[in-house]
């Protein structure tokens, strides 16, 4: 197996689930980040909630954990999740994540350049 690669901060308060994406992604970093946020949605025992994920100092992500991301998201789409605000700081970040993970579009998705932004969007869903 492979070493895990990518580092990620996260925590959630009321509901509002944050992740910040450190570095470059592999297949395992990817699995090692959605095992982390199974584990806080589960723990909500079917309360809503929402996301914020902080992307402006993630440096990118390998194919298959691309894959392994867009798998997550389908798991995801079925769970309480009402809203999932991006935070990026150029247009080609957007680009590659919405055409890598093709169930973000079954998700409610915004794509912002900072937080104050994303928190007064989400507001909307709780």
């Amino acid at each position: 197996m492979s070493d895990s690669h990518g580092k990620m901060e996260i925590h959630i308060e009321d509901n509002v689930i944050t992740a910040v994406l450190i570095g470059s992604f592999n297949y395992e970093g990817v699995l090692d980040y959605s095992n982390k946020i199974q584990s806080i949605v589960t723990a909500l025992e079917g309360k809503a909630f929402v996301m914020i994920i902080d992307n402006t100092k993630l440096e990118g992500c390998t194919p298959e954990g691309f894959e392994e991301l867009n798998i997550f998201n389908s798991w995801l789409s079925q769970t309480q999740l009402k809203a999932k605000a991006f935070i990026i700081n150029n247009e080609m970040n957007k680009q590659i994540i919405k055409k890598r993970t093709p169930t973000l579009a079954l998700q409610n998705t915004c794509f912002f350049s900072n937080y104050q932004d994303a928190n007064e969007w989400l507001k909307n869903f709780y």
